[in-house]
């Protein structure tokens, strides 16, 4: 409980000179991101115009440099447009999560994962249809039981913590996805000779790339991969493009890409050169930290894609080419967003002006954001209230099942009640 009779005289103690201070440092910091913004600009342009150059520095340079460096991939940007369902019937699909984690002070320790999907068409030939009517439910599973908990991989047991959760529930994600890509890829070829065989796009929210599964034991991970890449060449199999909508990204890809640029060294060795160094003392630092869709705001049209890029993370290096995870930058009016989709998908220029155009279409719709993919939050998010009531739920069918001592931790009591 916040006392706000406390707060309150620490606030009143705030003096003018003080407000004036953190003002003026505000100010000056201001100006510091506005300098470093207008460089890294300039050394954007230099990249475009000289595409070779930015490339041959970024290969001769990735052994060297403290971070993941992105490549050139579609040197080209591109444009979107709503989609006319009229003309073009669709299909979307999205899935979204959220899960209850493991905790050791409930009446049973035990995670959850649920997922929220979304199955829409649009185009009045298929919204006529009693197959094509929209899809939405979530979709848990409990995890519970001993091998649950202490999942063996490779003959080597694996804790179970919030990493392996998170990552546990970014595979059931895209593996009910896939599942509604299947069933839409079905209906689509049932009706291809009544001439209103729909496309479809998969949508998935936030990053394609399990960063934090680089954090997890090799055995873990190389299961983890070897999932993944299946789910993956899954959709590639069926003929759905898969894309990523990373909304407010907070990414530096690009930006430390051009940090090689704007090195005044023959080579960006930074140990070498820096390894003494805070970051901010760096002589690349003139134009970080800037994130990357600052940097491009106002640079791109709307509508307007940048180029496209291939990640740089060691895990997307060690996969199948046709499955490593290329972005882009796009202006969709309310914002400059990051898009992130499989290799093949930015291959192939039908599936990707679809996938831009099905984008644009859905962030109109949803007055900013993919309305399917908020819709599949919706679905998918656990309320404190709702976690509540799971765990009493599970506590009553224990009692019923006759188990004795069903009780939660005293630390976990004292939370929720107070005597004092």
């Amino acid at each position: 409980m916040l006392d706000f009779n406390k707060v309150s005289r620490q606030v009143s103690a705030i003096d003018h000179n003080t407000l004036s201070q953190a003002a003026g440092q505000r100010e000056s910091e201001a100006q510091e991101r506005k300098t470093r913004l207008i460089e890294a600009r300039a050394a954007l342009d230099l990249s475009m115009a000289q595409p070779e150059l930015f490339a041959e520095r970024m290969t001769a340079n990735a052994p060297l440099v403290f971070w993941p460096l992105i490549m050139p991939y579609r040197q080209s940007a591109m444009m979107s447009r709503p989609i006319d369902a009229e003309e073009m019937p669709w299909m979307a699909v999205a899935a979204d999560g959220s899960q209850i984690m493991p905790s050791h002070h409930e009446v049973h320790d035990c995670y959850l994962l649920n997922a929220g999907i979304v199955r829409v068409a649009y185009g009045r030939k298929l919204n006529a249809m009693p197959a094509f009517a929209p899809f939405l439910t979530s979709e848990p599973e409990l995890f519970i039981a001993h091998d649950e908990l202490n999942p063996l991989v490779q003959n080597r047991r694996v804790q179970v913590d919030e990493v392996y959760v998170s990552l546990e529930r970014f595979l059931y994600e895209l593996s009910h996805l896939l599942e509604q890509a299947r069933i839409s890829r079905s209906l689509s070829l049932s009706h291809q000779d009544a001439g209103t065989a729909p496309a479809i796009v998969a949508f998935c929210d936030g990053s394609l790339i399990a960063w934090s599964a680089e954090k997890m034991p090799p055995i873990y991970f190389e299961h983890f991969q070897s999932r993944y890449l299946g789910l993956l060449e899954a959709f590639r199999e069926i003929g759905v493009p898969l894309i990523s909508y990373v909304s407010r990204s907070r990414s530096v890809d690009l930006v430390n890409a051009l940090r090689v640029l704007v090195c005044p060294y023959p080579s960006s060795d930074c140990r070498a050169h820096c390894g003494d160094l805070e970051e901010s003392e760096f002589a690349c630092s003139t134009i970080w930290p800037t994130l990357d869709r600052q940097m491009l705001d106002g640079r791109l049209t709307l509508g307007q894609t940048s180029h496209f890029y291939k990640s740089g993370a060691a895990q997307v290096n060690d996969m199948p080419p046709a499955q490593q995870i290329c972005f882009c930058y796009w202006n969709n009016g309310a914002e400059i967003a990051r898009l992130e989709m499989p290799a093949w998908v930015v291959d192939d220029d039908s599936a990707l002006q679809m996938v831009l155009d099905a984008c644009h279409s859905q962030v109109q719709k949803g007055q900013g954001y993919p309305v399917v993919l908020a819709e599949a939050h919706h679905l998918a998010v656990i309320k404190g209230p709702e976690r509540d009531a799971f765990f009493e739920y599970l506590a009553q069918h224990m009692v019923g099942l006759g188990i004795a001592g069903v009780r939660v931790s005293d630390k976990e009591r004292q939370k929720r009640s107070s005597f004092v």
